[in-house]
C-alpha cells in the first residue's frame, strides 16, 4: 500500500490520521514537502533521511536547512506525530545521522555540522567542521584524538593533512573527495593518540598516471585486479572507471584530442539525431564530439553505421570526460575491433568465416540448423560485433563482460570467442527457433542470461580453442595495408594518436568523394530553391501591386469606363507578358538544369568506365549488399509495427494511470469528507460533555446553598440554646447572690 500524503512546516502534523492497512508486503508512505510560505511557491525538495538504531525516529533534512523529526512506527496511530521542526541551517542540509545509541542526532550542510539532543531536540553542540562538507555519519569505531572530545573529520584525502581546532571538535582538511564523520566521546575507551600527527590514506596506485608506472607495478597490479575479478566477478562500480583507465591504459593526450574536437562536427554525421535521438541533449553533444574526432582521426570510421553503438557505452561510463571516453573507444576499436575494417564496406569475411567453420566443429547440429534457415555469419556473429553486445546484454551484464574482456588485452580475441559462447549459452533456445525471423531477431534482443556463466563459459572456450585461427595472417594483413608494415597501435602512445590504416583505403576514398558529390548536388539544389523563393516573392509582390491597381481602378470606374477598360486590357497585356516571361526563365533554367545534368552524367559515365574494373570484381558483393539492405528494411518495417504496437500500449497504459488518478482523487474526497464527519461529531460530543459539566456545576452550587443554609440554621439554633443557658445560668447566680446576701445580712443581725 502507497499512501501519498503533504507535509507543512508546523510544529505538529499527524502523518496518518487514522490507521492505515498493511499489505503483507508493508507500508510505503510519499511524503511531499509544501511552500514555507505564501512568498515561497516552490516545493521545498528533501536532501536525505535516516532512521535512528531502534527504526522508531525518522529524521529527514530539506533544502531550506529545516531537519523535520517523526516517530516512524505506522500502526500506533497516536506515536504518529511531527516531533519537532529543527532550525540552524543557513544552507541546505545534505544529510543527517543518529548515534548508536539514540541519544544524539547529526545533520550536516555547507555551513555547519551539528549535533542534537533527542530528548527535548535541542541544539547540544555546532561543530566548526569548516566549509565543503558534503556527507557526514556516526562512526561505530573510536578515532585518534583526545579524551572526552567529540570528533569529525572533514576534507580531502592525500597524504598530507592540516589540524584544524574547533570548539568541542577535531577536523582534518586534507585535498580529494570531501568526508565527514562524528563520534561520541562517552562510549567506551579509546586508544592513546599520538599529539602532532593527523591520519591519511595512502595513495591509491590506479589513481597515478599508467604511464608513470613501472613494468613492475603494471604487472602488480593487473595480478591483483585479476585476482579481485576472479573473487567478485566483477569489478566494483565506484573504481570500473579508474579500472579500465588502468588497463587500457590511456595517455591522456590532451593536446592530440583538443586539436581534433577543434576542427568541428563532421559531415559524415549530419543526420545523427535522426538516427539516434537520444533525450538527453548534453550526451548526445558529446556523443557526437567524440564522433567527429573520431573520424577526422581515422575517416573509415566515418563510413561505419556502428560505430555510435560502439562509442556510446563508453560515454555513459566516462562521465564529464571526453577525453578518457576518445581513447578508450579507439583503444577498444584498434585492438579488440581492429579487423572490422579489412572488408569495408562489407563485415570481416576472414573473422566471419573463422566464426563459421569453428561452430561448425563444434556445433554441427546448431550450424546445420543455421543453414537450414538461411541464417548467415553476418546475422548469428557480425550482429553481436559490430555493436560489441551492446545490444542483446543489460548494462551491468555488458560491463560485467568487458571487465573479462579487458583484463585478459593479451588475447583480443576473446572478443571473437565471446560470439561462440553465446551461441553455446543459447544453443537449446536457438535449436527451438523455426524460422529465419526468429533466429535473427533473437540477435537483437536482450535475453535473459546469467553473466557469471556465460563468463565462466567464455573462459573455458578461451582454453579449449585455438585463438590464432581468428587473426589475420602477417601476409594478408601486409595485402590489406598495401605493402606497408602495420605499427603497434595499442596501447596508445602519449603525445599524438596513431595513424590507423588497416582498411581499404580506395573505397573509403571512393565512398568519400561519392559524398562530397552529393553534398554539391545538395548545394545546387539549394540555390534553384533560392532562385525559385526569390521568383516567388516577385510574384507575390506583383499581385499585391496588382490589387492595389485594382482598387485604383475601382475608384475611377464611375469617371472613366472606356479608360478603365483600356487600363485592364493593358494589364491583361501586362499579365500576358509577365507570364510568358516567367515561363521563358523557367524553360531556361530547366534547359540550364538538363546540360548541368548532362555533363556530370558524362563526367560520372567516364568515371564508371574507369573504374569498370573494379565495379566487375564486386558485381557480387553488391548483390549481396542490395539483398541485406532488402532484409533490413523488412526489419525497420517489423520495427516500425513493433513501435506502433508499444505506443497503442504506452497510451493504454497512459489511460489506466489517469482513471487510477481519478479514483485515487475519489478516495481522497470520501476520506476527507469522513474525516470532516469525525470533526463535526467530535464537535457535538464536546458541546455534549459541556452541557453535563455546566448541569453538575449548577447542581453542586445548590447543593452547597442549602448547606449553607442549613449551617446556618443549626448554628442559629445553638447560640439560641447557648444563650437560654447562659440567662438560666445568670438566674441562677442572681438567685445564689440574693441567698448569700439575705444569709449575709441575717447573720450581721444577729452579730
Amino acid at each position: 500500500m502507497v499512501l501519498t500524503l503533504e507535509l507543512r512546516a508546523t510544529q505538529d502534523g499527524v502523518i496518518w490520521p487514522r490507521r492505515p492497512l498493511v499489505s503483507s508486503k508493508g507500508l510505503l508512505s510519499c511524503v511531499r514537502n509544501l511552500p514555507h510560505s505564501s512568498f515561497d511557491k516552490r516545493p521545498t525538495r528533501f536532501r536525505d533521511v535516516t532512521f535512528n538504531p531502534s527504526g522508531e525516529i525518522l529524521a529527514a533534512t530539506d533544502e531550506k536547512g529545516r531537519v523535520f523529526v517523526f516517530f516512524a512506527r505506522c500502526i500506533d496511530v497516536q506515536s504518529q506525530k511531527l516531533i519537532s521542526t529543527l532550525r540552524g541551517h543557513r544552507h541546505p542540509a545534505r544529510c543527517a545521522s543518529f548515534q548508536q545509541s539514540g541519544k544524539l542526532a547529526l545533520t550536516a550542510s555547507q555551513d555547519a555540522v551539528i549535533l542534537w539532543d533527542t530528548k527535548d531536540w535541542s541544539r547540544y553542540r555546532v561543530l566548526n567542521a569548516g566549509p565543503g562538507v558534503e556527507e557526514v555519519e556516526v562512526l561505530p569505531y573510536s578515532l585518534p584524538r583526545r579524551r572526552g572530545d567529540a570528533e569529525a573529520a572533514a576534507g580531502r584525502t592525500a597524504s598530507r593533512s592540516r589540524p584544524v581546532r574547533a570548539t568541542g571538535a577535531h577536523a582534518t582538511e586534507n585535498v580529494g573527495r570531501p568526508v565527514a564523520s562524528i563520534e561520541d566521546s562517552r562510549k567506551g575507551r579509546r586508544p592513546p593518540a599520538s599529539r602532532g600527527k593527523a591520519a591519511f590514506r595512502h595513495p591509491n596506485p590506479l589513481a597515478r598516471p599508467t604511464a608513470l608506472l613501472t613494468p613492475q607495478e603494471r604487472e602488480v597490479n593487473h595480478k591483483r585486479l585479476t585476482g579481485s575479478l576472479k573473487c567478485n566477478g566483477v569489478y566494483p562500480k565506484k573504481y570500473r572507471v579508474l579500472v579500465w583507465r588502468f588497463l587500457l591504459r590511456l595517455p591522456k593526450n590532451e593536446e592530440a584530442f583538443r586539436s581534433l574536437v577543434a576542427k568541428g562536427k563532421h559531415p559524415a554525421f549530419v543526420g545523427l539525431k535522426t538516427q539516434y535521438p537520444l533525450q538527453n541533449d548534453r550526451i548526445f553533444r558529446r556523443l557526437h564530439r567524440v564522433l567527429s574526432a573520431i573520424t577526422y582521426w581515422c575517416p573509415a570510421f566515418g563510413e561505419v553505421s556502428y560505430l555510435p553503438a560502439v562509442v556510446y557505452p563508453f560515454i555513459k561510463i566516462f562521465r564529464e570526460n571526453d577525453l578518457a571516453a576518445f581513447e578508450a573507444s579507439i583503444s577498444v576499436m584498434l585492438h579488440w575491433c581492429g579487423s572490422f575494417l579489412v572488408s569495408l564496406p562489407y563485415p570481416p569475411v576472414f573473422v566471419l568465416s573463422a566464426l563459421e567453420k569453428e561452430l561448425e566443429r563444434r556445433d554441427a547440429q546448431l550450424y546445420d540448423h543455421f543453414l537450414q534457415y538461411g541464417v548467415t555469419p553476418e546475422a548469428f556473429a557480425w550482429s553481436l560485433l559490430k555493436t560489441i553486445f551492446t545490444e542483446v546484454l543489460s548494462e551491468d551484464e555488458w560491463l560485467c563482460l568487458w571487465d573479462h574482456l579487458l583484463t585478459y588485452p593479451d588475447t583480443p580475441e576473446l572478443l571473437f570467442v565471446a560470439v561462440l559462447a553465446y551461441l553455446a549459452y543459447f544453443r537449446t533456445a536457438l535449436l527451438a527457433a523455426s524460422d529465419r525471423f526468429s533466429i535473427e531477431q533473437f540477435f537483437h534482443q536482450q535475453n535473459a542470461i546469467n553473466v557469471q556463466k556465460f563468463v565462466q563459459l567464455l573462459m573455458n572456450l578461451r582454453e579449449k580453442l585455438d585463438l590464432s585461427k581468428f587473426s589475420l595472417t602477417q601476409d594478408s594483413t601486409e595485402a590489406s595495408n598495401s605493402g606497408e608494415g602495420r605499427a603497434p597501435y595499442w596501447p596508445l602512445p602519449r603525445g599524438q594518436y596513431p595513424a590507423f590504416a588497416n582498411y581499404p583505403r580506395f573505397v573509403v576514398d571512393f565512398q568519400i568523394s561519392v559524398r562530397a558529390e552529393l553534398e554539391h548536388k545538395q548545394k545546387l539544389l539549394d540555390q534553384v530553391e533560392e532562385e525559385s523563393g526569390r521568383l516567388k516573392a516577385k510574384h507575390e509582390e506583383w499581385l499585391k501591386e496588382k490589387k492595389l491597381v485594382l482598387e485604383a481602378e475601382e475608384k475611377r470606374r464611375k469617371e472613366a469606363i472606356a479608360a478603365e477598360k483600356e487600363r485592364m486590357l493593358h494589364l491583361k497585356t501586362l499579365d500576358y507578358e509577365t507570364r510568358k516571361r516567367r515561363l521563358e526563365h523557367l524553360s531556361h533554367m530547366e534547359t540550364s538544369a538538363h546540360e548541368t545534368l548532362e555533363e556530370t552524367s558524362k563526367m560520372l559515365q567516364t568515371e564508371y568506365q574507369r573504374l569498370e574494373g573494379t565495379l566487375a570484381m564486386q558485381k557480387e558483393r553488391m548483390e549481396f549488399e542490395i539483398s541485406s539492405r532488402k532484409q533490413e528494411e523488412d526489419l525497420q518495417r517489423i520495427e516500425f509495427e513493433t513501435q506502433k504496437r508499444v505506443v497503442g500500449i504506452h497510451k493504454q497504459r497512459e489511460m489506466e494511470e489517469r482513471l487510477s488518478r481519478l479514483r485515487t482523487e475519489f478516495e481522497t474526497r470520501v476520506k476527507q469528507q469522513e474525516l470532516q464527519d469525525l470533526l463535526k461529531f467530535e464537535s457535538w460530543r464536546r458541546e455534549d460533555e459541556e452541557q453535563k459539566l455546566e448541569a453538575k456545576m449548577q447542581l453542586q452550587r445548590q447543593e452547597e446553598l442549602a448547606l449553607l443554609t442549613q449551617e446556618k440554621r443549626v448554628r442559629q439554633e445553638l447560640e439560641n440554646q447557648l444563650l437560654d443557658q447562659q440567662l438560666a445560668k445568670d438566674k441562677e447566680l442572681l438567685d445564689l447572690e440574693s441567698v448569700r446576701n439575705a444569709r449575709r445580712q441575717e447573720q450581721q443581725e444577729h452579730d
